[in-house]
């Protein structure tokens, strides 16, 4: 699943598939993590989480491979 996810926000230019629609319904940014998230984090979202889902896919295959 995160996989997926990964590969269409990539192939979406790194942009969430979703902003248009956050603009539509009237964000000035497109994005909607600044509600509830501080700025400078929601700017740096896939910066910050790419890296953790990295490890978190090489924990998960090196935990797999010891059984």
């Amino acid at each position: 699943m995160t996989a997926g996810e990964s590969l269409v926000f990539a192939g979406n230019g790194f942009q969430c598939p979703l902003t248009q629609l956050a603009k539509h319904y009237g964000a000035e940014s497109g994005a909607v993590t600044d509600i509830y998230l501080p700025k400078w984090f929601a700017h740096n979202m896939p910066a910050i989480h790419v890296p953790l889902l990295i490890v978190m896919a090489y924990l998960h295959i090196r935990n797999c491979r010891r059984r």
